[in-house]
């Protein structure tokens, strides 16, 4: 899950998702459903952990959080923080 995060792919996910007004981990979501399938979710506290991780993608001096927000339908997990 870290590396999937930490990726370039990822990274810039989170990125887009943010400049399109969507929490980073709208970009996220779909490209950890990918590569973890039926391994992430809510059951194993899959999405807690991601959202933790991507929190810590995006703490830094460029983006603070500013809210939480619902995700888009297709992310298995159901909201996450705002960035700005």
């Amino acid at each position: 899950m870290y590396e999937v995060i930490n990726s370039k792919p990822g990274r810039e996910a989170a990125v887009a998702a943010t400049k399109a007004g969507l929490p980073a981990m709208a970009g996220i979501d779909p490209l950890l459903q990918a590569e973890l399938g039926v391994d992430y979710g809510p059951h194993n506290q899959g999405t807690n952990t991601a959202g933790y991780l991507v929190g810590q993608l995006m703490q830094s001096p460029v983006y603070k959080r500013v809210g939480q927000k619902p995700l888009p339908d297709h992310c298995v997990a159901k909201t996450a923080a705002m960035w700005s």
